[in-house]
């Protein structure tokens, strides 16, 4: 699960609610975060999968046309490798697996860093000295740029990333508690 810090001690109604927003904020954008990551880890698999083998083919047919001009071989074969060629040079020009996987990956890191943003209001601009105007401004500015992202394309989510994120947290894999070089520096 999202570490959550416990919310501050004292009867300041307004930080505890500004604790809260944040901690909404640092909830949704780990999730969201997770899920685009895990989105643009799948295209990249993609990418791959249709990149290497479209190398090699087209390797294969500007081989096999040399050979074939030279010494007259198998045309046939030539033509088959072309058209593989040609059909998983389609493939990837239409899907785009590496400008979505790109685009996944920057918008996980985006949520990602929004909510390490919140984090830092909620543990340090909310035990500071700032005026309550000066943090109602920040934790305003932390919710529009989730609302922002949210709205910003790529926004379709499959169903299948929001479980493989939700299993990731559970598992401890967005927060520090067991990651060995934050035990090799506790605080």
């Amino acid at each position: 699960m999202v570490e959550t810090p416990e919310p501050l001690q004292g009867g300041d109604e307004l930080r505890r609610a500004l604790w809260q927003e944040a901690n909404r904020v640092i909830i949704d954008s780990t999730y969201s975060g997770r899920e685009h990551q895990a989105v643009g880890n799948r295209w990249e698999v993609i990418n791959r999968w249709l990149g290497v083998p479209a190398a090699v083919a087209g390797a294969l047919v500007a081989g096999g046309a040399a050979v074939s001009a030279l010494t007259g071989g198998n045309k046939g074969l030539t033509a088959t490798l072309a058209l593989i060629a040609a059909g998983l040079s389609a493939a990837r020009t239409f899907l785009r697996p590496d400008e979505i996987a790109e685009g996944r990956g920057l918008n996980g890191d985006r949520f990602i860093s929004l909510a390490n943003d919140a984090r830092t209001f909620q543990q340090l601009d909310l035990r500071s000295s700032l005026s309550d105007d000066a943090l109602r401004d920040r934790c305003a500015h932390l919710s529009k740029r989730r609302n922002e992202l949210r709205e910003s394309p790529p926004r379709h989510l499959p169903a299948w990333a929001y479980k493989k994120a939700k299993d990731g947290i559970a598992a401890g894999e967005s927060d520090y508690e067991n990651d060995p070089l934050w035990l090799e520096y506790p605080s």
